[in-house]
């Protein structure tokens, strides 16, 4: 790439110099380099593509050269000052020192400030493609925020932690008992391999039984997941996340009638997580 751009600019150059003199031409082909150099600073994000841009809007740029350089003192055709390289060179590392106007600054808003409050989203439920509106979960105190389907209700208890209640549609009452929980801890406190040695011998105290897990290398979501089982074959699930310190349990644990449902919406709320 670099050596067609060469080529193209020695000829250009060559047919510069048969033009009528209003400007030399070292002093246009200095300034060619000088825009080469700005551009490759430009445009290093498009890679090669950006070289071939620039050499086909150089015979632009010559043909309108005289326009945008200063002309020299003295009459047509008489000796002139050779170009200075190190201004030049002075030039490129003033200019490279100068913000891009069309690069946008990173925005010091926090963007969990600027999440909807609710918006429609789409997702899979056995088989069919449904689209539903989602509420923002943003409580104080925790280090994330997801959506919701639009009819849960959200409690926070006095022990930090969130509840959801279960409803698919306004007229449908929630359900009695949360079917998701999550909490929170301190990973300094509560380390990730500890938190799982403590949720299996929690749930095996109640009658559960340890049917199936998944670490982080084998999860999309979070960093560890495990199903229980009790005695009267209903299913519990627990996933935990790890991230800058801080440790989430979310705890699934809702009514077989309603397992479909909510497996289909918690991937919404996977997908739409986003820590603080």
């Amino acid at each position: 790439m670099n050596n067609s751009f060469d080529e193209q600019m020695k000829r250009l150059k060559e047919e510069y110099n048969r033009m009528p003199d209003q400007t030399t031409p070292d002093r246009i082909w200095a300034h060619v380099k000088q825009e080469k150099g700005k551009r490759r600073i430009r445009f290093s994000w498009l890679g090669a593509a950006a070289g071939t841009v620039a050499a086909a809007s150089i015979a632009g740029l010559l043909a309108v050269s005289q326009f945008n350089l200063p002309f020299n003192d003295g009459d047509k055709g008489s000796e002139q000052a050779p170009y200075d390289e190190r201004e030049n060179e002075e030039r490129e590392n003033t200019e490279e020192e100068v913000p891009d106007e069309n690069v946008p600054e990173e925005s010091e808003t926090d963007p969990q400030e600027t999440r909807e409050s609710q918006k429609d989203i789409s997702y899979m439920n056995e088989g069919m493609e449904e689209t539903a509106v989602f509420k923002l979960l943003d409580e104080p105190g925790f280090s994330f925020t997801t959506y919701i389907p639009e009819y849960f209700e959200a409690e926070v208890t006095e022990d930090k932690e969130i509840q959801l209640y279960a409803a698919f549609t306004e007229d449908q009452e929630p359900t009695e008992s949360p079917v998701w929980t999550i909490q929170e801890f301190s990973a300094e406190d509560e380390p990730l391999e500890e938190k799982i040695t403590e949720i299996q011998e929690e749930y095996e105290a109640e009658g559960y039984e340890l049917v199936q897990e998944e670490h982080d290398e084998n999860l999309l979501f979070g960093n560890y997941a495990a199903t229980f089982e009790d005695t009267g074959n209903a299913y519990l699930s627990v996933i935990l996340l790890e991230n800058n310190g801080t440790v989430i349990k979310w705890e699934q644990n809702g009514p077989p009638e309603m397992a479909d449902g909510l497996a289909a919406r918690e991937q919404v709320v996977m997908e739409e997580w986003e820590w603080e």
